[in-house]
């Protein structure tokens, strides 16, 4: 291994140009590894696999972070002892497993520059694919159009354009970028914002807004004192709850609602939330395994399979993080989760009121609200194979471990393609290698 140029690979700022490819696979993998197969999810294994090959003490760096978001996964995978359909859980938690490994891999060698071009490409590749495909699904529960891309829901697609909406305004503010790569964000930005009006997502739409305003926030007021941070931030909390207060009281969430062509069931969403809850207060502790509900010979999932149309019998879950936990892991389980959340909330609380705000902590606590938002009517972080799971894990372990990612060792010199990790390098020092902690 001593001929391989491993700073390429696992060092920031050299390894940019591998990063980015790296993501790139890795976000175009996970959109659409149902469609393309086994073989695309043997190319994200690839990726994220050659850096530790290379150099595997990037693993032994601050490893009580990955243990607390390897716990979840610890016991997913448990869950097989008492699952319904032991096969299914034991599968789709190694799964789970792989995908989470992945993140930590990117949480050690990614930079912030790489993580946000990165993700700027991979999304851009995944929003032309979507908008070459072209395809509208008829919504038969309430007789809509909508565009769906290469997806198999809206808000699948919705998902991806509020990554580009994130990511190009993140790319736009990053300090010591050229007018190439901000232009380019400000492309994606524009292409994802355009996509996502098509889509007609309420939930992409109504969650991405505060998040964008979040990053602008900490971008332009990270300079500020931190106690006149807080300060302000306590004011746009308040003035948020009670603008939300207002919209109810004159039912401005119906009008919402009825503008995306929705009604007061969420599109009967809140039935599917009322059988979850019934059928979690069955098993309530541990649940009746993970992902081992929707099998088919299961009656409930096949009874509603069938009043929602779902004839492909599959990609279909109770749209509530929280509600198809404590069906699949129990209460125990769920409390993990929580834990795991909450612990990545006080992390980001932390890193919003440190004297300077950096740009890796405001991509990770943008991720994580975005995340969260979406959490009570989608399920993004709870699936295998992903975008959702890997960048969860992701940004608890990047506000955990701000400085995981930089090896203490000398490293060839980057090569230089166009933004502002140049400065980093020269300001880096030679030192010598230093044993993992």
């Amino acid at each position: 291994m001593r001929h391989l140029p491993i700073g390429l690979i696992t060092r920031p700022p050299a390894n940019g140009p591998y990063a980015v490819f790296a993501l790139t696979v890795t976000y175009f993998v996970l959109a659409h590894s149902v469609q393309f197969g086994k073989v695309s999810i043997l190319g994200l294994y690839m990726v994220w696999l050659l850096p530790v090959v290379v150099e595997p003490r990037i693993l032994l760096r601050h490893v009580w972070p990955m243990l607390g978001v390897l716990a979840l996964t610890g016991f997913i995978c448990v869950s097989t002892l008492w699952s319904d359909a032991p096969s299914i859980t034991l599968r789709s938690g190694i799964q789970y497993g792989t995908t989470v490994f992945c993140a930590i891999v990117a949480a050690r060698i990614l930079s912030p520059y790489s993580f946000v071009y990165g993700t700027l490409v991979g999304v851009f590749l995944i929003l032309l694919y979507s908008l070459a495909i072209g395809r509208y699904d008829f919504d038969i529960v309430d007789g809509t159009y909508r565009f769906v891309g290469a997806f198999a829901s809206k808000n699948q697609l919705g998902f991806f354009c509020c990554l580009g909406m994130v990511f190009g305004l993140a790319g736009l503010l990053l300090k010591g970028v050229s007018v190439l790569h901000r232009a380019f964000a400000v492309l994606v930005f524009a292409v994802a914002s355009g996509v996502l009006l098509k889509t007609h997502s309420a939930t992409s739409l109504a969650t991405v807004v505060p998040v964008l305003g979040g990053i602008a926030g900490l971008f332009l007021g990270g300079r500020i004192a931190p106690r006149v941070r807080l300060v302000l931030v306590l004011f746009g909390v308040l003035g948020l709850v009670m603008l939300v207060t207002v919209a109810l009281a004159a039912n401005g969430e119906a009008m919402f609602l009825a503008a995306f062509g929705k009604d007061a069931t969420l599109t009967g969403r809140t039935l599917l939330w009322a059988e979850g809850l019934r059928e979690a207060s069955q098993r309530p502790w541990f649940g009746s395994g993970y992902n081992a509900f929707w099998r088919i010979g299961n009656p409930l999932a096949e009874y509603l399979w069938e009043i929602f149309y779902i004839t492909a019998k599959s990609g279909f879950h109770f749209h509530n993080t929280y509600i198809q936990t404590t069906v699949g892991i129990g209460l125990v389980g769920l409390g993990i989760m929580l834990a795991t959340m909450l612990a990545g909330l006080a992390l980001a609380v932390r890193a919003a009121l440190r004297p300077r705000v950096t740009a890796d902590a405001t991509l990770a606590t943008a991720l994580l609200v975005l995340l969260l938002l979406r959490s009570f009517v989608e399920i993004d972080i709870l699936y295998p194979y992903t975008v959702g799971a890997f960048l969860f894990t992701f940004a608890i372990l990047r506000l955990a471990s701000p400085r995981a990612a930089v090896v203490n060792a000398p490293a060839p010199r980057p090569l230089r393609f166009g933004y502002g990790e140049r400065r980093i390098v020269a300001a880096a020092p030679r030192a010598r290698p230093q044993p993992a902690t």
